[in-house]
């Protein structure tokens, strides 16, 4: 994974956590992929399984191939997210009886030149010269 993707992964643990989700695993990976992020919400007691796409800030009209992140998470992705879940869940079997729900999470960012160490203002992280917002946060997405 390139830098960009794991400090999009960083700001949305943080983001996150702020709002009450513990972030358990980062990248947990076996024989079918990975899971970006994984999280428990006490208040909910759910176990969130949270796939982060960052993607880069377009002019106004100009769009990418996969419509700024969300057509990434087709149904081949989800697939294979369903599967690496299900290998967490028999590996964690202390999970196996908990509700579980898969989050989706687009993560825009931007050049932002003039800042080198984390700072954040108004939902807005800047980190190593660049800018990044959750754009699109979309629970139960799956």
């Amino acid at each position: 994974m390139n830098k960009i993707g794991r400090l999009g992964e960083e700001i949305v643990s943080q983001w996150l956590e702020e709002r009450g989700c513990r972030i358990i695993h980062r990248n947990w990976r076996c024989r079918w992929g990975e899971i970006d992020l994984i999280g428990w919400e006490d208040f909910s007691e759910t176990l969130v399984f949270v796939e982060v796409k960052t993607r880069k800030v377009r002019r106004k009209h100009a769009n990418n191939w996969d419509n700024g992140g969300i057509l990434a998470v087709n149904q081949q992705k989800q697939e294979k997210l369903r599967l690496v879940a299900d290998d967490f869940l028999y590996e964690n079997s202390f999970f196996a009886e908990t509700n579980c729900r898969f989050d989706v999470v687009i993560v825009n960012y931007k050049p932002a030149p003039n800042v080198d160490n984390w700072q954040r203002e108004k939902g807005i992280f800047y980190h190593q010269g660049y800018e990044f917002q959750v754009a699109e946060y979309i629970p139960n997405a799956l």
